[in-house]
């Protein structure tokens, strides 16, 4: 089943580039027909390309009756590739000026639609700061989108700004779910992310001290979400194409999980050969940006 509704972007380019200056839709308005919304975000050091087949990993394991799903792609990444794995600190920032584009954008859908409408976030990496940034600008705005849920994927999210009283942990409060998936097996949060976060304090400027502890690795602070699972054994790239996932997101989308019987054969008799079901797929609808018509996970 096609659960897929339509892209929402904040790239200039597919590659690198800044963040645009206006939040793109494609196809236009579909935002306007749905009550309910999963917006799904993309992690640091993705193009426009990666976060396509980011999200065709997810979109082709979501169960019946999920929402109606939106991708976001944002500029996380920068050219040339040999120097983007040194631009995390910067893109802290870029993080977060994403989030107050994209709660400025929702507001004003939220404010011309004639029903109301409820989001909910699948986030990934520091597409999850994107997530938190974008909750923190919404408490500016006059009228927003409910928030039915938050689910944060190997969270590049420092521990200590989701603390009790903390910015981010106030702008989640009114959150009805906040899930974490973590996993101790995450050598980008155990090694890197604690070295780009020092010098994004230190010398970057993006942070205001020095956080060395990420959400996705060990899920903590335990006060902050209001359930959480530790992923054994994946790695920080893991996530998307992991479909244990759905058995926490699906029912915080309100959505009941189906479990799997595996057949019993009585004993003595010859178990007959297993008959392929038929199936019936809906073709994906291809969406991607004029200025990106040729990826091929699009």
């Amino acid at each position: 089943m096609n659960r897929l509704g339509g892209d929402i972007s904040l790239r200039e380019s597919a590659r690198g580039g800044d963040v645009s200056e206006h939040v793109r839709i494609d196809p236009s308005h579909w935002m306007d027909h749905y009550s309910h919304i999963v917006i799904l975000v993309h992690g640091y050091n993705n193009n426009f390309c990666a976060g396509c087949r980011s999200y065709a990993n997810f979109l082709k394991r979501v169960p019946e009756r999920f929402p109606k799903v939106g991708r976001l792609f944002w500029p996380g990444d920068i050219t040339p590739a040999f120097i983007s794995g040194l631009s995390y600190p910067g893109k802290i920032g870029t993080a977060q000026e994403c989030g107050r584009k994209l709660a400025t954008f929702l507001a004003e859908l939220a404010s011309r639609r004639s029903t109301s409408i409820e989001v909910s976030f699948v986030g990934h990496s520091l597409g999850c700061r994107v997530v938190l940034e974008t909750l923190k600008a919404a408490r500016r705005q006059a009228v927003w989108p409910s928030v039915r849920a938050v689910c944060l994927m190997a969270a590049a999210v420092p521990v200590g700004l989701v603390e009790p009283n903390e910015e981010l942990e106030k702008a989640s409060r009114s959150v009805e779910h906040r899930l974490v998936l973590f996993s101790h097996s995450d050598n980008v949060l155990k090694w890197a992310f604690p070295v780009g976060q020092a010098y994004a304090a230190l010398f970057a400027g993006t942070e205001d001290e020095i956080y060395l502890s990420a959400v996705g690795l060990r899920g903590r602070p335990e006060s902050y979400p209001t359930a959480s699972s530790h992923m054994e054994g994946n790695g920080h790239s893991d996530y998307w194409s992991d479909r244990r996932i759905f058995r926490y997101i699906a029912p915080v989308m309100g959505i009941a999980v189906e479990h799997t019987v595996e057949p019993r054969w009585l004993p003595g008799h010859d178990a007959p050969a297993p008959v392929e079901p038929l199936i019936r797929r809906t073709p994906e609808r291809r969406v991607a940006p004029a200025w990106h018509s040729d990826c091929e996970s699009c």
